[in-house]
């Protein structure tokens, strides 16, 4: 799974990786970057990459401010959309009963 946003927080329950084969698919292309505030540590058999873009903003605006070049999340909203979006690809096949059980913060078996 991919997702655009401000950012990522690794640290959160809904990235850790416990319970998950220990392998990065071999189609992966992708990379951790290491950057302000964000090493490549963090990542890990979950969250398996993490890159910033802004280039692309500062070339449309030269004087547009930007508080962190950095893959980690500030503000808590890219955390909470890429974790609604785990459990989202995984609701539709589990039955209410299921739900109460596996609804929580991100599932172990989505990278």
């Amino acid at each position: 799974m991919g997702i655009i946003d401000i950012g990522v927080w690794p640290e959160s329950e809904g990235f850790k990786d416990h319970g998950m084969t220990k392998k990065i698919p071999n189609k992966w292309k992708g990379s951790c970057e290491e950057v302000q505030d964000f090493n490549t540590f963090m990542c890990n058999f979950k969250l398996i990459g993490a890159r910033y873009f802004n280039k692309g903003v500062i070339a449309a605006n030269s004087k547009v401010k930007i508080s962190m070049n950095s893959t980690k999340d500030t503000s808590a909203h890219g955390t909470h959309t890429s974790s609604t979006l785990q459990a989202t690809m995984l609701m539709e096949p589990l039955t209410l009963a299921m739900l109460k059980v596996w609804l929580k913060p991100g599932f172990p078996c989505i990278r």
